[in-house]
């Protein structure tokens, strides 16, 4: 990864070079600049996605069949110390299905 400091942007990648021309810097991180991405933002749907999979999993195996599942991750970053922490990541998801007469006893929708 190249990094220039505060002022420069910065480029990072994965080993498969998904991320290669994804400039992200300090202002799009933590000022008013969002011109570049930030690390949050891939952390963000990441952890929706790792979510997504495995809950639309339980509810086809509970008989529920989802149109749709949109997973909304927001992530909470917090000053410790010197550095900065996550200290919270929320999740919301919306869901679609064919029909669901009744949900009694439906243990896809425990998280």
């Amino acid at each position: 990864m190249g990094r220039r400091g505060k002022n420069g942007p910065r480029l990072g990648s994965t080993g498969t070079g998904a991320l290669k021309t994804y400039p992200y810097g300090f202002a799009s991180r933590f000022e008013a600049d969002r011109r570049g991405g930030n690390p949050e933002v891939i952390l963000r749907a990441a952890h929706a996605a790792c979510f997504t999979m495995p809950y639309s999993f339980a509810c086809d195996e509970a008989g529920f069949s989802a149109v749709a599942i949109d997973t909304q991750a927001q992530v909470s970053l917090t000053k410790q110390g010197d550095g900065i922490v996550i200290d919270r990541i929320a999740l919301r998801s919306q869901l679609v299905f064919i029909s669901v007469d009744t949900c009694i006893g439906c243990n896809c929708f425990t998280a």
